[in-house]
C-alpha cells in the first residue's frame, strides 16, 4: 500500500469535514432568527393640570405728559439691548428742527462724496463745493 494514497486520502476527508461544517453552522444561522417580534400597539397618554391666576410681565411705563414720539426702527426690525428705539419731542417745532438737521446732514454726506470723486470735468467748481461744505446751519437748528 501506498502511503501517500492514504494521507492524501485522509487530508481531503478533513478538508471535506471542515467545509460541509461550515455549511452546516451558516444553514443553521440562517434560519435561528435572532429577533424576536411582538405585536405592539400605539397609546398616547396625557396629564393636565388646571390652573387659574394672573399672569405678570415686568414693565418700565415712560412718565412726562406729552410730547410727539418718532419711532426710529422700521416694523419689525430687531433692536438690540439698550438702543435707541425713540426720540421724543416737546413740540412740533422740534420735530421739525430734527428733520431738516437730517436733511442738510444728508446734503452734507451728498456734497462730500461729489467732492471726493470730482475729476475736474463739468461745470461744477471744487472751490463751491468748499464753500457749500462749511455751510454751518442757522442757530436754531445748534441747540
Amino acid at each position: 500500500m501506498k502511503t501517500g494514497n492514504l494521507a492524501t486520502r485522509l487530508m481531503m476527508a478533513a478538508i471535506f469535514l471542515t467545509v460541509l461544517i461550515y455549511f452546516a453552522v451558516n444553514l443553521a444561522a440562517y434560519f435561528m432568527d435572532p429577533y424576536t417580534i411582538t405585536v405592539a400597539y400605539g397609546y398616547t397618554g396625557e396629564n393636565a393640570v388646571t390652573v387659574s391666576g394672573y399672569v405678570v410681565r415686568e414693565e418700565t411705563v415712560l412718565t412726562g405728559g406729552s410730547g410727539l414720539v418718532d419711532l426710529l426702527p422700521n416694523e419689525g426690525e430687531k433692536v438690540a439691548k439698550g438702543e435707541l428705539v425713540a426720540m421724543i419731542y416737546q413740540s412740533e417745532a422740534g420735530l421739525d428742527r430734527q428733520q431738516a438737521h437730517q436733511s442738510l446732514l444728508l446734503e452734507r454726506e451728498q456734497l462730500q462724496y461729489a467732492l471726493q470723486h470730482l475729476d475736474g470735468g463739468g461745470d461744477i467748481q471744487p472751490t463751491h463745493l468748499a464753500e457749500a461744505l462749511q455751510y454751518r446751519p442757522p442757530e436754531y437748528l445748534r441747540r
